[in-house]
């Protein structure tokens, strides 16, 4: 969830002039995320054998998981809008 929430921070700043760093960031947190998200899921999900899969706090660690991957689809696709956009914006010029 920490990731989700850096994720936005880049991304708010990314967007004023001369933090070029902060784009850089969000890029990088932005394909990173998914390789996250996948080690936890072979690590806690998939790799659980013996345990119980109902246990209260895998159940509080999926539900966290499942809202930082829609905060990063949210993410994603604004920055894609975005891109899309600069580029008839710029395209017309």
């Amino acid at each position: 969830m920490n990731v989700a929430r850096a994720l936005i921070a880049f991304f708010v700043v990314s967007l004023i002039p001369f933090l070029g760093f902060a784009g850089l960031a969000f890029l990088v947190t932005l394909f990173a995320f998914p390789i996250m998200v996948l080690l936890w899921l072979s690590k806690y999900q998939w790799g659980l054998q013996g345990i119980d899969k109902n246990h209260e706090d895998l159940k509080q660690a999926r539900r966290r998981i499942m809202r930082a991957s829609i905060i990063w689809g949210v993410m994603f696709l604004l920055r894609l809008a975005l891109e899309i956009i600069a580029f008839f914006v710029m395209s017309q010029s």
